[in-house]
């Protein structure tokens, strides 16, 4: 087995509203663009995992409006920050194609230093 550090995490919100508080988006349509950011995060960085915001997010749009989301998804993927910061104009695209697609004012990405690894099995080693 051998550890690979992912010094870095990256993550795009996935709300599960439109701009109002009434407004829910489609199953379809959300899942649609959590498969498009885990595609695009997979070729970027290697891989990604989808993520449940319990108990969800807050957020206030320019307007005044306060909206509570409570079935927020996040799309996290580990790298590096050199990677992140290489890659950063696709994942910027990434956010304006699920803000146009969703309709939404505004898309949170989210990119922090972390402690986090990946571990890499020997299967062909035998290593259970």
């Amino acid at each position: 087995m051998h550890i690979q550090k992912l010094p870095y995490l990256v993550a795009i919100v996935i709300p599960s509203l439109g701009r109002k508080a009434e407004e829910r988006l489609t199953k379809v349509e959300r899942n649609a663009i959590i498969q498009m950011a885990l595609k695009r995060f997979e070729e970027l960085f290697g891989g990604a995992t989808p993520m449940k915001i319990p108990p969800g997010g807050i957020v206030r749009l320019t307007d005044g409006t306060v909206l509570v989301d409570h079935n927020q998804t996040l799309v996290v993927s580990g790298t590096t920050r050199g990677e992140f910061l290489r890659w950063r104009k696709e994942v910027e695209h990434l956010a304006l194609q699920v803000g146009e697609k969703l309709d939404q004012e505004s898309v949170a990405v989210l990119a922090f230093a972390s402690d986090s690894f990946l571990l890499i099995r020997d299967t062909d080693k035998g290593e259970e």
